[in-house]
């Protein structure tokens, strides 16, 4: 059975049924609508827009008739038959009576609302305006009125992300879409529906963002192509706008629907495009042949790209593969009151000193840079549930709080109170049990940034909620790496984006950086660099590293083993 939005289509959508009925037949309806398409004068054109007028009516009327809605008022006016006929009488008062009446009045309200919906659809008005394919399009269906498929399906869907709207997501969730999840957008679900109403070997194609490609999402709606549809053309668009109206990077991909047989054509539209010129001539002029890859990624470049992505990745250890820890920061829920200021700070601590106990220095986004940061006297008030504090050992601290409203801090996720956790009112919103990674020596970056800006930290720093933190081993020599050309250029391709081309450097990304096992002599060299950029900003952060990042550079390309060529391609693309 078809499905639409992912509801099977019922029997009485089905015209086989109809037809059985009808004088007419679907092929009498297809000469119709073709001789209407093709209508030498008016008068034929009008003629025809009767008698295909005549055709719908008879054959919504048959569907009415077997809708649900109709049997569902035969039964409702067969029970309220067999209720009045009841011929006893029962005194006004008595308990069975008043039952009796109020299920009359029940299936009398029932009938009355089933009543005025059949109206509705005899009187066509859902029909009015709606694009109703299996009548404007009778080529989709067989000599029986059976559905076959569309020969091509092309469309531009919208760009909703299903967890912006918990009801809409939780209603395609029930639906048995293969390519929703919770983080999906709904495009994904329009190139499902798509390729549920294509015929064997017909062609769709879409304009759709292309975050498809590189988000954890994407994994889903590639396994449906793979089972599915086989890619045969796309169109990457990156950091170039198009389309007016669009705000986000896009593709333009053609699939068919048949079994997948590997690679097919791709090009990456780039800055040498010029505007007004065909798109279909660029595309011819660009292609190469690309084969998916294993991964989840699927990189949309050109074809030395490729090679030199799979160069690096040949023989690499992935960066979660290192023992390493990587965490968010932290989320409280209400920065407002537990991110202070130095003032206040000092307040807290003058009201009593044992308030030190629990305010910590912070780094935000905006505070980081390139093997450094800029602590800004921002502080936090570390009132962790995994830390059990009482509150009433702090009563300075308690004080300050109450000043923002208790209701305002309770976190129980009504209106004007923070998000539902079982977590106490003056408690962050996380838990944060991994608090003493903050104590330990790190490297931080924030999430969104244009360039990688990974820092190193060794006092003791907590960091905010749109950072992450990685402790564990080899820091100084991955720092080195994280910070490198060769990684801003890696995430380039993998990377998701805002949409706007500013990277969002997420830890599942991040993650997935390919690292080439060094040699003891060359770690060491890498080392001895970050250390010497590292003192360098203690004594003075507005000091010029370039000269010594640029040697950690050439050290990284030698670990990758890149020819000039290639380090070419890289300098190229990241100037």
């Amino acid at each position: 059975m078809r499905k639409l939005f992912g509801e099977p289509v019922c029997d009485r959508w089905d015209l086989s049924q109809a037809l059985k009925k009808s004088k007419w037949t679907i092929d009498s309806y297809r000469i119709a609508v073709d001789t209407y398409r093709n209508a030498e004068n008016k008068e034929q054109k009008r003629e025809m827009e009767r008698l295909i007028r005549d055709i719908k009516n008879d054959f919504r009327k048959d569907i009415q008739l077997r809708d649900p809605k109709f049997k569902e008022l035969q039964k409702l006016r067969g029970q309220l038959y067999e209720l009045t006929q009841v011929t006893t009488l029962f005194d006004e008062n008595n308990k069975k009576t008043k039952e009796w009446k109020k299920n009359v009045e029940n299936i009398s309200n029932a009938i009355t609302k089933k009543e005025n919906e059949i109206e509705e659809i005899k009187d066509n008005r859902i029909f009015e305006n709606a694009f109703e394919w299996r009548f404007e399009f009778p080529e989709v269906l067989d000599d029986d009125g059976k559905f076959v498929g569309f020969d091509v399906v092309i469309g531009n869907p919208p760009y909703i992300s299903l967890s912006k709207n918990k009801e809409q997501s939780e209603y395609f969730a029930s639906k048995g879409f293969q390519t929703y999840s919770k983080g999906a957008d709904i495009y994904c679900l329009f190139y499902e529906l798509g390729g549920n109403i294509l015929k064997p070997f017909g062609l769709l194609t879409y304009i759709t963002s292309n975050s498809w490609l590189r988000a954890i999402y994407g994994e889903l709606l590639k396994q449906y192509f793979k089972n599915n549809l086989q890619p045969i053309a796309l169109l990457n668009i990156e950091d170039i706008q198009i389309f007016d109206e669009a705000t986000v990077e896009s593709n333009i991909i053609t699939l068919q629907k048949a079994i997948h047989s590997g690679s097919f054509l791709v090009a990456n539209l780039s800055e040498e495009y010029s505007f007004g010129n065909s798109l279909s001539e660029y595309f011819e002029s660009n292609k190469f042949d690309f084969i998916p890859p294993p991964t989840a990624e699927w990189f949309i470049g050109n074809q030395s790209s490729g090679l030199l992505k799979n160069k690096i990745e040949s023989g690499s250890k992935l960066l979660r593969d290192y023992n390493i820890r990587i965490n968010f920061g932290i989320k409280t829920g209400y920065n407002e009151a537990f991110i202070i200021d130095e003032k206040i700070k000092n307040e807290l601590i003058d009201s009593d000193i044992k308030n030190a106990e629990i305010i910590k220095p912070i780094l935000r986004g905006r505070d980081l840079k390139k093997y450094s940061y800029n602590f800004c006297n921002q502080w936090l008030i570390t009132t962790f549930p995994s830390l059990k504090i009482n509150i009433d050992d702090f009563p300075s601290i308690k004080k300050y709080f109450l000043n923002f409203g208790k209701n305002r801090l309770e976190q129980i996720g009504e209106k004007g109170s923070r998000k539902k956790t079982n977590n106490k009112w003056f408690e962050t919103q996380d838990s944060i049990s991994y608090w003493q990674d903050f104590e330990k020596h790190k490297i931080i970056w924030g999430e969104i940034s244009d360039k990688p800006k990974f820092a190193f930290d060794d006092r003791n720093y907590y960091a905010e909620a749109t950072t992450f933190l990685m402790t564990g081993e080899k820091l100084k020599f991955l720092l080195a790496i994280l910070n490198s050309k060769v990684s801003e250029w890696y995430f380039k391709l993998i990377g998701t984006t805002t949409g706007m081309g500013t990277n969002r450097w997420k830890k599942y990304k991040i993650e997935l950086l390919p690292i080439k096992q060094p040699s003891e002599e060359l770690e060491k060299q890498i080392e001895n660099l970050v250390n010497e950029i590292l003192e360098n900003n203690k004594k003075n952060l507005l000091v010029e590293n370039t000269a010594l990042e640029n040697q950690i550079d050439q050290l990284v390309y030698r670990l990758y083993n890149l020819s000039s060529e290639e380090i070419q391609i890289i300098e190229n693309s990241i100037k």
